[in-house]
């Protein structure tokens, strides 16, 4: 069984910034039921900003995620803007 339920919010045209950072907290919020209530989600181009974000985001993948991480790029000096790990991250 598959269930899909997606949120795609719109502004009009020249939001304010107040606008704009009322939708950014209501996302936010969203976010943050749903973990609460233990609604497995994926966010489409997530702006994660911790390493226990990203391992919940890869969920079951995630050891498999580290182990390749640590075999292609043993000093991390891949995609460090992403924030999964740091160069001096223990597993």
């Amino acid at each position: 069984m598959f269930y899909l339920v997606a949120l795609l919010r719109f502004t009009h045209a020249h939001p304010t910034e107040s606008e704009i950072n009322e939708m950014v907290e209501q996302n936010e919020e969203i976010v943050q039921t749903c973990i609460k209530n233990g609604f497995d989600f994926k966010m489409y181009l997530p702006h994660y900003n911790s390493t226990v974000e990203w391992k919940r985001h890869f969920g079951e993948q995630w050891g498999r995620f580290v182990n390749r991480k640590r075999q292609f790029d043993p000093k991390y000096v891949l995609a460090p803007g992403q924030k999964i790990f740091t160069r001096n991250h223990q597993f």
